[in-house]
């Protein structure tokens, strides 16, 4: 899977009523090599200057032929492209932030004059950026936030950690390292079937019995996915957890 930024700009297209007129889906140019299962956002150049809207690719052979007739949303004439097109569906819409300034100290480097590869210090920002906004406008801090309480005479400890429980951290984990483990490479979908479709273990890089306060985790540097039995190795000592490193040297022995 690949991340993609790609500018839209509202004075010639009007990206937001084609995905209104067609099931959120939309078709783009094809001038890139881009796959089924990429996702692609679109950043809403000369008015508001940031990012707008997230979308999954579904359809990377699209033609002239059997297009979404968006010619009403062009305020230009139509150009048929020759390379083709690609269809792409609606994940989200964001109603602020990351805008030009944000996506700039964020790490982008170019001025985004065509779509581009979506660089690893970018797109960690932009996912963690997702995950707070998201979780602070969808969902309560008790679902966010695991309290483990244990009194010692009169005075009570405790620590906590955040996010572990949410399942979108787990998602973004995944879309962003796959499914297969980190270590040997093994993917339950490929050798189980249907019944091993979609599932991998994920493996928090500090272990959260080390959290001493809140912590926020990233799913692309604190997060990786495991096999049952690579998970298990890593922590088979007792205060001894490995690095995923260490763990490869020893599959190599």
């Amino acid at each position: 899977m690949t991340y993609w930024i790609g500018p839209c700009n509202p004075n010639y297209y009007d990206v937001r009523g084609a995905l209104d007129q067609f099931d959120n889906e939309v078709d783009w140019t094809k001038r890139i090599s881009i796959e089924i299962g990429d996702i692609f956002y679109i950043y809403e150049s000369k008015t508001s200057k940031r990012i707008i809207a997230k979308l999954e690719v579904i359809d990377n052979q699209v033609t002239d032929k059997n297009r979404l007739k968006d010619d009403m949303f062009w305020k230009e004439e139509v150009k048929i492209s020759k390379t083709g097109y690609f269809r792409m569906k609606l994940i989200t819409m964001f109603d602020e932030g990351m805008d030009r300034a944000w996506l700039k100290n964020n790490g982008l480097k170019s001025y985004l004059q065509s779509p581009e590869r979506i660089n690893s210090e970018l797109l960690t920002a932009i996912l963690s950026w997702e995950l707070d906004n998201d979780i602070k406008n969808n969902e309560s801090s008790s679902d966010l936030t695991t309290l483990l309480i244990d009194k010692e005479g009169k005075r009570i400890g405790y620590y906590t950690y955040r996010y572990e429980r949410n399942s979108k951290l787990r998602q973004a984990a995944i879309n962003y390292h796959g499914l297969s483990c980190a270590c040997c490479e093994f993917n339950f979908g490929q050798t189980y079937g249907e019944i091993g479709k979609d599932f991998i273990e994920i493996h928090h890089t500090k272990p959260i019995s080390s959290f001493t306060d809140e912590e926020i985790v990233n799913p692309i540097t604190d997060l990786i996915p495991l096999c049952s039995n690579c998970h298990r190795m890593i922590h088979r000592r007792k205060g001894k957890v490995l690095t995923i490193d260490e763990l490869k040297n020893l599959l190599r022995k």
